[in-house]
């Protein structure tokens, strides 16, 4: 891994902040075309696994905030067993 590396994984989570709804998920959706598969909470986890590969949690760091409205809404939208 290299500098540019580095800066195009930053840029990638910076445009996911910046794109985060309101009550912490992602959506394919939003993004131009229909996706053949729509999933809030999947496009929310991959999201949220982009942040914690990156070293972020929700416990600490620059997207604490993020990665905490992101799980928030994950175990808001689980289903029962």
């Amino acid at each position: 891994w290299g500098p540019q590396t580095e800066a195009a994984i930053e840029a990638g989570l910076r445009f996911l902040a910046r794109y985060q709804r309101e009550d912490g998920s992602w959506s394919l959706s939003d993004y131009g075309d229909r996706p053949s598969f729509a999933s809030d909470t999947a496009a929310t986890a991959l999201a949220l696994l982009s942040f914690q590969g990156a070293g972020y949690s929700h416990l600490q760091y620059q997207y604490q905030d993020q990665c905490n409205r992101a799980l928030q809404f994950l175990l808001e939208h689980q289903l029962g067993n």
